[in-house]
């Protein structure tokens, strides 16, 4: 079972509240899922409570992420909350006549606490749980993705009580966490359908189980892994000081960034028109996350402007 920390009444989270619960319940829950999902849900296979998957197309590219919470015989999904609408169709798609419940959790939110040093101390961040908010099965999981990120928990809570919305410097914090990860996020570096999940790195955060049966999408991951054709990767990039007119952008506001978003990325000193690669997620005025293929020992790139950009190692 995965390590866990119990939580007291005088423990503080900290909400975040771009993050939405979708329920998934019934006795058929977990074949349901098992058969549509990248990860291994089956209890023989896999202990732990919390489990990063993804949602793929049947041509295996990404349509949605996600975190799945286990407690009992019912799976609560944690998703980017502008795609719940979405990821609830796509769900229902496939029901078909499996004995499930799939709704929205309107009463249920997700906390999260920051670790310290070696993880053995929690962090207060804001907000406090009361005692008439309760967490879905009472404990804090670590993030299946890595361990530089938080602890979180599914709570449920009424109308009368919150945990502590994110303030600018916890996002600035997650934001970076994500960027130092190259761990790309759903709505911010990608959209449903746009990248296959080695494209993006997802195998490395257990996005993946790489000997599970049959699910949507299967065939072109099992081929890629068979194949070895993984090509392209994750890359943080920054802009080249002097490159660029100097101003006083703030970080973390992409409509004023020097970096488009989907901009194509070319080889330094390389007048060809073919990019190797695309921006993805803006993280700051001069930095960016990008997937690239095949640099080898590159580390020098443009954009169609000529500003130059490098890796950011």
């Amino acid at each position: 079972m995965a390590n866990k920390m119990s939580h007291e009444p005088d423990e503080i989270l900290t909400l975040l509240t771009d993050r939405g619960v979708i329920s998934v319940q019934g006795e058929d829950a977990t074949e349901f899922l098992q058969k549509i999902v990248s990860q291994n849900l089956k209890p023989s296979e896999n202990k732990t409570h919390l489990l990063y998957s993804l949602l793929l197309t049947p041509q295996g590219k990404v349509l949605y992420d996600f975190l799945l919470h286990k407690w009992e015989n019912s799976w609560f999904i944690e998703c980017n909350i502008n795609f719940i609408g979405e990821i609830l169709s796509s769900l229902q798609r496939y029901k078909l006549r499996t004995k499930v419940s799939i709704e929205p959790e309107d009463k249920l939110v997700v906390g999260t606490k920051m670790m310290r040093g070696d993880g053995a101390q929690m962090q207060r961040i804001q907000g406090r749980i009361e005692n008439d908010v309760w967490g879905v099965d009472g404990e804090l999981y670590p993030d299946p993705r890595s361990s530089s990120l938080p602890y979180r928990s599914i709570v449920r809570i009424d109308s009368d009580h919150y945990l502590g919305e994110r303030n600018s410097s916890y996002v600035e914090h997650l934001m970076d966490l994500h960027y130092q990860l190259k761990l790309p996020i759903l709505g911010h570096d990608f959209l449903p359908g746009e990248y296959f999940p080695f494209d993006l790195g997802l195998h490395y955060f257990n996005a993946i189980s790489m000997d599970k049966g049959c699910y949507i999408g299967q065939e072109v991951i099992t081929r890629t892994l068979t194949r070895g054709a993984v090509r392209k990767a994750v890359y943080r990039l920054k802009l080249v000081e002097g490159s660029f007119a100097a101003d006083s952008i703030p970080p973390h506001i992409p409509k004023e960034s020097h970096i488009t978003h989907n901009e194509n990325v070319f080889l330094f000193g390389n007048g060809a028109e073919r990019a190797v690669g695309k921006i993805l997620g803006i993280y700051s005025a001069t930095t960016c996350l990008a997937v690239l293929r095949e640099i080898g020992e590159k580390k020098r790139f443009r954009l169609a402007d000529g500003m130059e950009l490098v890796i950011d190692e």
